[in-house]
């Protein structure tokens, strides 16, 4: 068995990246970096969303290929053409999304595409039941290797992947997000599997926006801003603190042209003990001319407020004991035809796919929302549609050909303009944001955000669900922080800053 090999008799780094990047096309993806790992180190690879983290990871197990650079694996130059390739030479990735197969069983899975056969070459299941039992136990886990994995929890499966990446020898092993499903207890067991692994010389690479985690286990911490490695941590000098202010780079990078004391005293939303996935219940509420700011990290909870808010999540995924807006008691919305009679808008995170209708038109995709205000007696009057149309794109600063043009052929930024056109048009009081500026640049970001101003500037109200602290902090009034399923801070004021939603969001002992 692996693990009876010490493996720290490797000399020098058991990985060695020189120069490596990764462009796509002219997006540089990962700057040009340089990184050691040592055998038997544990080091942690942190950043926000679109730093680089997966991009580097990707590499180092074969499944990109850099532009530049060149990888020293166990004293030996390497370019992986293929994960397979990586895990020949020793490298492993466990991947967030798990790649067990749940009707077999753990010997079957961790023996998946190297059986162990008996004479005359039908496969041995005794034999694999047996030797992985001896692993698991080697490895000292209590799974009986018998039961099937859909029987498992989410730990144990978590360390059935480790187990199969050990089985076939890693001296890497990569864990992208190994404790986002994990309770406390099974994270503990987790570290304790990964620090005895580390003890035998099996160096660990792993990547994980829990901060208390990173600095529970991990000896080095490398963090990655904007695709650029920006600190290469030792074991001293990890700090929550210092990790932060790293990742986000210090100072607001965009602006934000939301005029201050727009929020009023009247409450607008209102929503008692809101619970989600069964979750702990927490009550929201929304003024007039505020924009309240929803956070925390994906998995968190935080992907599930507005999409509830607007009737997507279904009864059992959502309840509230009392939901009110503009002064009248209702219910929570059950379906988004609901939430859109009661004056609720939603602007989805992920316009391709939930928001724009990209083989029609400017003008079926901006008024498809309001058609009540352009019909008569049945008929749709085109004529007072374009007026209305024409006049809310404009307002959007809308940069396109006609109304006729297909909404493919705008640019991120301009689809993002008409699907708020479209909610202008409709002219709702509350505006739920998902991501309101992904992927767009940083001239349409300002143009949104004066847009959103303008918006709550009327007295009504927006809720924005959102991964960018920068953004959050610099155009919300108050910020609700999410952490594993529950809200852990309602920051406002003075106490609203970029740091602070992410030592609430990345840590539970903020």
């Amino acid at each position: 068995m692996p693990l009876s090999t010490n493996l720290s008799s490797v000399e020098g780094p058991i990985l060695s990246l020189r120069g490596i990047g990764k462009r796509y096309g002219p997006v540089e993806a990962l700057r040009p970096l340089d990184l050691d790992v040592l055998p038997g180190q544990i080091v942690a690879l942190i950043g926000e969303n679109g730093a680089g983290k997966s991009t580097l990871m990707k590499i180092v197990a074969g499944a990109e290929t850099p532009t530049s650079g060149t990888i020293t694996f166990a004293g030996a130059a390497w370019r992986f053409g293929s994960p397979r390739e990586a895990r020949k030479a020793g490298i492993s990735i466990v991947y967030q999304e798990h790649a067990l197969l749940y009707d077999m069983t753990v010997a079957e899975n961790l023996f998946i595409g190297r059986p162990l056969r008996a004479v005359g070459g039908l496969i041995d299941i005794r034999a694999m039941r047996a030797a992985a039992q001896q692993f698991l136990t080697t490895l000292g886990v209590e799974i009986d290797a018998e039961r099937t994995v859909d029987t498992l929890t989410m730990a144990e499966r978590q360390i059935i992947e480790i187990a199969r990446a050990l089985i076939d020898e890693a001296r890497l092993i990569i864990l992208d997000e190994p404790t986002a499903a994990l309770e406390k207890r099974e994270r503990e067991k987790l570290f304790l599997i990964m620090r005895d692994l580390a003890a035998k010389g099996v160096a660990i690479l792993f990547c994980s926006h829990h901060l208390d985690e990173v600095v529970a286990v991990a000896e080095r911490t490398i963090v990655l801003r904007d695709g650029q490695l920006v600190e290469n941590l030792g074991k001293t000098e990890i700090s929550p603190e210092r990790i932060i202010h790293a990742m986000i780079g210090g100072a607001l990078r965009e602006h934000y042209p939301k005029e201050a004391g727009m929020q009023r005293a009247e409450a607008l939303l209102a929503v008692t003990q809101l619970s989600l996935n069964g979750a702990p219940g927490f009550d929201l509420t929304l003024a007039q001319g505020e924009i309240l700011g929803i956070a925390g990290l994906d998995g968190s909870g935080r992907e599930l407020v507005a999409r509830a808010l607007f009737g997507l999540t279904g009864k059992r995924a959502a309840q509230a004991t009392r939901f009110e807006i503009d002064g009248k008691a209702t219910s929570l919305p059950q379906y988004p035809g609901m939430a859109v009679a009661l004056g609720v808008g939603f602007l989805p995170a992920d316009r391709k796919v939930d928001g724009i209708f990209a083989d029609q038109s400017v003008s079926f995709n901006a008024s498809i929302a309001a058609l009540g205000r352009f019909v008569t007696c049945g008929w749709l009057r085109a004529r007072r549609e374009a007026d209305v149309l024409v006049g809310e794109l404009t307002a959007v600063a809308l940069s396109y050909s006609g109304l006729d043009q297909e909404a493919r052929a705008l640019s991120g930024g301009n689809q993002q303009k008409v699907m708020l056109a479209r909610w202008l048009a409709r002219r709702p009081k509350v505006l739920l944001c998902e991501e309101p500026t992904r992927g767009i640049d940083v001239r349409a970001r300002t143009e949104i955000y004066r847009l959103i101003g303008d918006f709550v500037a009327s007295g009504r109200g927006v809720v924005l669900m959102s991964s960018d602290t920068a953004e959050l902090a610099g155009i919300c009034d108050r910020v609700m922080v999410f952490y594993r399923g529950r809200v852990v801070a309602i920051l406002q004021g003075q106490g609203l800053s970029e740091e602070a939603i992410a030592r609430h969001a990345y840590s539970e002992v903020a």
